[in-house]
This record gives structure tokens, C-alpha cells and sequence, in this order.
């Protein structure tokens, strides 16, 4: 993603013993795959984050949205939990 000339990437790597403390599992999702339009989704714990394992239990069919977070856009919004070792980096100059 470009930001006013810039190139910046989201770098680095999830620790799931990290200083996080699974926070993007707190997420907002759907109670239904094809939820209508007109129903928000919701606010909280995913139905399948393991609180008592602090594990995601479908961690290796996890839906693309879980496997593409976070983003710049993400960092950009506010929606990247403290402690998360994901960070944004520099790469150069957009041509």
C-alpha cells in the first residue's frame, strides 16, 4: 500500500504466546456464512477461539479474511490489537 509516496508493508510474524493475548480473535463475524445484508455481524470472541487453550480451533482452515490479518488498512483503522507482533515497515519510495 502507498501512503504519500511510500511503500509500506505489514511485516513480521504472529505469536500466539505473544504479548496480544490472542486479541484478533476478538473480531467482528458472522453467525451465518451468507448472513443477510441487512443483519450486522457481531462484536466479541469467534465461536471458534478455544478460550481455555487460547487457540484457534480450525487455526489451518481458517477463513482468508483470518489468514490476511492485519492489513495497512487494518493498522491504518485502529483494529490491530496492542501487544500484536506485527508491525509496518517502510519498503522505499512508490514509483
Amino acid at each position: 500500500m502507498g501512503v504519500l509516496g511510500l511503500v509500506i508493508a505489514v511485516v513480521g510474524k504472529c505469536n500466539p504466546y505473544g504479548a496480544c493475548n490472542n486479541a484478533c480473535c476478538y473480531c467482528y463475524y458472522y453467525d451465518m456464512p451468507d448472513q443477510l445484508d441487512g443483519i450486522p455481524p457481531r462484536r466479541g470472541y469467534c465461536p471458534e477461539f478455544d478460550g481455555g487453550n487460547r487457540r484457534c480451533r480450525i487455526y489451518e482452515i481458517r477463513p482468508q479474511g483470518c489468514r490476511d490479518f492485519p492489513t495497512v488498512g487494518d493498522f491504518v483503522s485502529g483494529n490491530v490489537p496492542s501487544g500484536c507482533e506485527f508491525r509496518l515497515e517502510v519498503k522505499g519510495r512508490a514509483d
